[in-house]
């Protein structure tokens, strides 16, 4: 596995540094869809601009998860990716349209 992976498995990319020469992870990030979540500092800032999500380091967890979550809500792109992990995994496929068939297939030849 290579780090670029792990910013396909990613639902976003969340950064808590107190200093940053350059912001690499922002451009990856951005490169994978990511919805990225960063310390307001100034590097940051300038590869993140208005795509970003930015909270300051004394902000409470309870605020930033706040941020995070109301964001997230409204991506599209997360969504369609929360919708697809619910939906289409093996287990869902089968509860939600093998199972019910099979139900109806049992009912009818207990007929």
């Amino acid at each position: 596995m290579q780090i670029g992976d792990f910013y396909t498995l990613s639902d976003a990319l969340l950064i808590t540094s107190q200093e940053e020469g350059f912001g690499l992870p922002i451009i990856e990030a951005g490169l994978t869809r990511l919805p990225v979540f960063t310390t307001d500092l100034e590097p940051l800032h300038a590869l993140g601009r208005a795509w970003a999500t930015y909270f300051q380091l004394d902000d409470s967890p309870a605020e930033v998860a706040g941020r995070i979550a109301e964001r997230l809500s409204t991506d599209p792109v997360y969504r369609l990716r929360e919708h697809i992990r619910a939906n289409f995994t093996w287990d869902a496929i089968y509860q939600n349209e093998i199972a019910p068939l099979l139900k109806l297939q049992t009912r009818a030849e207990a007929r």
